[in-house]
C-alpha cells in the first residue's frame, strides 16, 4: 500500500506505519506525474470528510480518467459523480466500512475490473471541456 498526499494528519500516519514494510508514505507528487503514478495501481482510494463539500473534486476526475477501480469516502458530490456506487465504491467514512469495501475488491477481482471499465467510460463526462460547457450553460440561464 502506498500513501500519497499531505495534510494535517500526515505525521500521525507516518508514525503509525513506521514499522510496516508493506505500507509506504510517498508524500506529494508533481501534478504532471499523477497520470503515470495512477496507472501503476489497480485500485485508487480517496478519503473524504463527510462534513467537507468538494465543489469540484479534481482528484476523483483524475481517478476516473485513469481507468482504475475507485474506493472513495462519501461526500455529496462523490455520490453524484460515482452514481450512487455504480461507477466506484463509496464507503461511509468509517474504518469498518472502508475495510469491508476494500475486501470486496480483493475477493472479487472480476468486479474490480468491471468497476475500472465503468470509471474509464464515465471519465469523458467530466472532462474540462464538458465542465466548461456546463458552466456556460449556467451562465446563460442567469
Amino acid at each position: 500500500l502506498d500513501i500519497f498526499g499531505d495534510g494535517t494528519i500526515r505525521d500521525q500516519i507516518c508514525s503509525m506505519i513506521e514499522n510496516k514494510n508493506y505500507i509506504k508514505y510517498k508524500g506529494t507528487v508533481p501534478f504532471e506525474e499523477t497520470p503515470s503514478i495512477l496507472s501503476y495501481y489497480h485500485v485508487l482510494i480517496n478519503t473524504s470528510a463527510k462534513e467537507v463539500s468538494q465543489g469540484s473534486p479534481i482528484k476523483l476526475f483524475e481517478y476516473l480518467a485513469s481507468g482504475r477501480s475507485i474506493i472513495h469516502g462519501w461526500a455529496p458530490q462523490v455520490e453524484e459523480i460515482l452514481k450512487n456506487g455504480e461507477i466506484g465504491i463509496i464507503y461511509n467514512n468509517t474504518v469498518p466500512d472502508f475495510v469491508e469495501k476494500a475486501l470486496f475488491f480483493i475477493n472479487n477481482p472480476e468486479q474490480m475490473e468491471l468497476y475500472a471499465k465503468k470509471a474509464k467510460n464515465e471519465a469523458h463526462y467530466h472532462s474540462w471541456k464538458r465542465r466548461l460547457e456546463k458552466l456556460y450553460q449556467k451562465i446563460d440561464e442567469v
